[in-house]
């Protein structure tokens, strides 16, 4: 049952980690699981992902990390794609990520050219509401900042342009709003990104 499972992982993840032998039976043991419960319940093997991932450091298994993070990347873009389900949930899922042990890697396809070349298809095909567009647009800044990618403004100008674009065609008055404000917040977080930049060099 995944009410059963979801207690299980979150006993693993709670386990403390060193460098002995039981320690190492209970890392393999669930890194030969870790497949059947990501497929089973994704949501919930993530701090169990985490655990493994911390873990394989001191166990010098820099094979796991790459694995894990590469799930981590795929699942992390086909929640934000998918036309399907519900927006707070998703929004919840993504926030669980995005403030795990995984938020870089997450960040770096979030913020990766692909990402936003494939997000503003779908959105131009009509496969998003306005509100999701505005964050996605709110996301791809905060992707910048954990990352560490510079925003390229012909790449931000295009989001904002798609959910203008959305927010009019639905006559979405306090999306535009939001936008607006969104839009002032990050130019100013672009002015400080390039002051530094500046002092640094």
């Amino acid at each position: 049952a995944p009410d059963k499972l979801a207690g299980f992982l979150e006993l693993i993840a709670s386990y403390g980690i060193n460098n002995t032998e039981t320690s190492r039976k209970l890392y393999l043991d669930v890194k030969a699981n870790i497949e059947d419960f990501m497929r089973r319940d994704f949501v919930n093997a993530l701090p169990v992902m985490s655990w493994l991932k911390n873990a394989s450091g001191i166990f010098g298994d820099s094979e796991a990390v790459q694995y894990l993070s590469g799930k981590v990347c795929s699942f992390t873009r086909y929640i934000i794609m998918s036309a399907d389900g519900n927006m707070k949930s998703k929004q919840a899922v993504i926030s669980q990520i995005m403030s795990g042990d995984f938020k870089y890697d997450a960040a770096k396809i979030i913020i990766s050219q692909n990402m936003l070349d494939e997000f503003l298809a779908n959105s131009n095909s009509g496969n998003y509401n306005p509100e999701y567009v505005f964050y996605f647009t709110k996301l791809y800044r905060e992707s910048s900042g954990i990352s560490g990618v510079k925003i390229l403004n012909n790449d931000f100008k295009a989001l904002i342009y798609a959910c203008i674009k959305l927010c009019a065609s639905s006559k979405n008055s306090s999306c535009l709003k939001d936008l607006f404000d969104t839009r002032h917040r990050l130019q100013k977080f672009l002015f400080q990104v390039n002051f530094e930049r500046q002092k640094k060099s």
